[in-house]
């Protein structure tokens, strides 16, 4: 039986991108229901779960919470490693990219503009050198190319989308950590993604 599932966000990264990535990752056809500032508020905010994006809706049924949806698609794909102790590591992984992500706002002005590069330059040391450091390490010692296992997981394309970013903001952020960068080569080369990365919009906001 063909499930129906409707992704529900505006027209940019932001925390529905790792949504899309497992679906292109996995195959599955999904609808996109774009939205604009002219649809919201209104009465599709007031609609939505928590008032907020993104919500994913499967068969109708409404899922709310970025997080919440990643987990639950990743379940159903088989993103969530072989073991439970696996299932634990990629928690942790994603728990690291949600301490630091609280961050990432500050790199940006009220108009969503990048702040000066004395600012952003002050940010990424304060706040996201050590992340991709420890992150850098993690890869190296799992192996692989892989943060958990053997095989492409949440926690890979999590820490994929966040290097995404962060090579929009710094062109050659990476060229301190040799893992992580073959990673993210890697990562973007995979035959299940590297379609749909290459048609995406390039705005990683």
């Amino acid at each position: 039986m063909t499930v129906h599932y409707k992704l529900i966000y505006w027209n940019c990264h932001g925390r529905g991108e790792i949504t899309r990535l497992i679906f292109n990752y996995a195959g599955e056809k999904f609808e996109e229901h774009t939205i604009t500032d002219a649809d919201w508020p209104g009465t599709l905010k007031a609609a939505m779960p928590y008032g907020q994006l993104p919500v994913l809706e499967i068969d109708g049924v409404q899922l709310a919470q970025g997080r919440a949806i990643e987990r639950f698609l990743a379940r159903r794909f088989n993103l969530v490693g072989k073991t439970d102790i696996e299932a634990a590591h990629i928690d942790m992984i994603i728990c690291g990219i949600d301490d630091t992500r609280q961050h990432f706002a500050k790199l940006f002005n009220e108009e969503d503009i990048l702040k000066s590069a004395d600012e952003v330059k002050e940010i990424l040391d304060k706040h996201v050198h050590s992340f991709l450091a420890l992150h850098d390490k993690f890869v190296a010692k799992n192996g692989h190319n892989h943060f958990v296992g053997r095989h492409t997981t949440l926690a890979d394309l999590a820490v994929f989308q966040i290097l995404y970013f962060l090579t929009h903001v710094d062109h050659s952020i990476l060229s301190h950590y040799p893992h992580l960068s073959k990673f993210f080569h890697h990562t973007s080369k995979n035959s299940r993604l590297a379609k749909y990365l290459e048609s995406r919009p390039q705005s990683p906001f």
